[in-house]
């Protein structure tokens, strides 16, 4: 008999988008599923929805929460998962019909704790398509020496996405030991996969095109105005990614690469809330205040610009020296 699987869906103000998913589910060659969503304080009607599928689909199961976030509506599918594997979806997303199938056979040939698949993003705007890329590590199982040293590099480079609805995990590794981060809500799913590979001694990645990301629009408002916010969280990631890879004695090389990729970032968030004259611009005592918070001369120290954009060697620069009037004005002259 196949085993159980367990599906866990967060799903905030998903009205137009689950049933899409749910259909992509219902269509699944594989049929031994346990489909559990976890209802985000919905305002919608997702939920009106989800309860109508209940009804026609007794493997689905409605859990509903104060609105705290996917990270927390993902720990609660945990809990409440019974299968002997669990998988995560996204609500505005779908999957190929034989995912689920592809996914388990593969699961029982290698025998992994973490199994990771493939897939497509849509960009539903403009139409572009693109299949991820697993590079050298296609369709090999990763022992604990060759996830130091090859992957990690690679998903903190963001050329292997962290995205939590690739993989398929044995639920007795995951359940009761490892969770989403409830209090940093950004790059949520690169710390969980970081934890799991750190305790894994294998993994293997699949190269199945099976799970269509769609990349929806964001108005360039809404991302300015998250942008302190975002760069706060940074801070909050690279101390716990440090503080990870120190714990499990991670090469330098590794420790080199995330400096470097996050000081790009809040390089990035400082130029980007300078730059424009709108109500999300800060003042230069603002910018002080953010450059002094805990952990940025330690990430930015040493940090070599020389093969980055222009102008975040120059701005990079000036934040390494502390040169703050230079990088104000310099960052207030940047064009879009």
């Amino acid at each position: 008999m196949n085993d159980l699987i367990s599906i866990i869906i967060p799903m905030y103000n998903a009205e137009k988008y689950i049933t899409k998913l749910l259909d992509s589910i219902k269509a699944q060659t594989y049929k031994n599923l346990e489909i559990i969503i976890v209802n985000d304080g919905s305002q919608d009607n997702s939920l009106s929805i989800v309860e109508k599928w209940q009804k026609e689909d007794n493997r689905i199961k409605v859990i509903t929460q104060t609105n705290s976030g996917a990270s927390k509506a993902r720990n609660v599918g945990i809990e409440h998962a019974t299968g002997k594997y669990i998988s995560f979806l996204d609500a505005d997303d779908y999957i190929e019909h034989d995912m689920y199938e592809k996914l388990y056979k593969k699961m029982l040939e290698v025998d992994v704790n973490i199994l990771r698949a493939n897939y497509i993003k849509e960009d539903v705007e403009n139409g572009i398509t693109e299949t991820g890329s697993l590079y050298t590590i296609s369709n090999k199982k990763l022992n604990r020496d060759d996830i130091r040293q090859i992957l990690l590099p690679y998903i903190f480079d963001d050329k292997i996405k962290a995205y939590s609805p690739l993989l398929l995990l044995k639920t007795d590794f995951v359940k009761g030991h490892f969770f989403f981060k409830e209090n940093i809500h950004m790059m949520e799913d690169l710390l969980f996969f970081l934890d799991i590979l750190m305790a894994t001694d294998y993994v293997y990645f699949y190269d199945f095109a099976c799970y269509h990301y769609i990349l929806h629009s964001a108005s360039s408002s809404h991302l300015r105005k998250n942008i302190i916010r975002n760069y706060k969280n940074t801070l909050m990631v690279v101390s716990y990614i440090l503080d990870t890879l120190n714990k499990n004695q991670v090469g330098d090389i590794v420790y080199k690469k995330v400096h470097h990729i996050y000081s790009v970032v809040i390089t990035k968030y400082i130029t980007r809330l300078l730059k424009l004259n709108d109500e999300y611009t800060i003042t230069f005592d603002q910018m002080k205040e953010l450059l002094s918070l805990d952990g940025v001369d330690e990430l930015i120290k040493g940090v070599d610009f020389s093969e980055d954009l222009e102008y975040i060697q120059v701005a990079g620069k000036y934040i390494q020296e502390k040169e703050y009037e230079k990088l104000y004005n310099y960052s207030k002259s940047l064009t879009n």
